[in-house]
């Protein structure tokens, strides 16, 4: 619905739903929505859920439990207006998919997931590429006994000036181009992590010929 610029879902019975993937995805035009009527405590799946929402500035989401939730794939890919969500409130903790979820959100300023579960998520692949003007991340909650890849995750943050990754241990993953990305990121920005994840970006940093 490239030309849909608002809807009203409030009177939307939701709760028996157990799949809402893509249910927005290309609504190029629409510029707020509200969630909050929505009970997605059967849901098992939000991805694509705003994948491509260009003109997507307000989300008001859901406040309900999100205990069933398994995937999170794509859910914000391609909202390059939006500038802050708040995820505050939702139960990762059965989530495995988060790759390629805030891609491309170039007006993303702050994010706090400080409050995410990922203990069943391997992959973070490309999380936040081209969030081109985020200045502040918080996944120091992130897991680190379960990452597996994290190849070209800050690809194209290049405005980070504050980066808290808690336990969070890139030298034990496939992190092709994150170590990169954040190594050139190094100078300008304030970086939180265990020794581990330091001696590796240092080494990545090492490999840049302008480090």
């Amino acid at each position: 619905c490239w030309n849909l610029r608002e809807i009203d879902v409030s009177h939307f019975d939701t709760s028996n739903m157990e799949w809402i993937g893509y249910m927005f995805a290309n609504c190029r035009s629409l510029e707020s929505i509200d969630l909050s009527a929505f009970d997605i405590s059967k849901v098992a799946y939000l991805d694509g859920l705003f994948q491509n929402c260009a003109r997507l500035k307000n989300i008001i989401l859901p406040s309900s439990s999100t205990s069933n939730l398994l995937g999170m794939y794509v859910m914000f890919e391609g909202c390059s207006s939006l500038e802050y969500v708040d995820l505050s409130s939702f139960d990762t903790s059965n989530v495995t998919t988060m790759m390629d979820m805030f891609m491309n959100c170039h007006s993303l300023k702050s994010l706090d997931l400080s409050s995410f579960n990922t203990a069943s998520v391997p992959s973070y692949r490309r999380m936040f590429y081209g969030c081109s003007n985020l200045e502040h991340l918080n996944i120091s909650s992130f897991n680190p006994a379960t990452i597996s890849d994290a190849e070209y995750m800050f690809c194209n943050t290049q405005k980070l000036t504050t980066l808290d990754l808690g336990e969070f241990d890139l030298s034990q993953s496939n992190n092709e181009g994150a170590g990169h990305w954040l190594g050139e990121l190094s100078k300008q920005c304030h970086i939180r992590c265990t020794p581990e994840t330091k001696e590796a970006l240092i080494a990545a940093s090492s490999l840049l010929s302008d480090s």
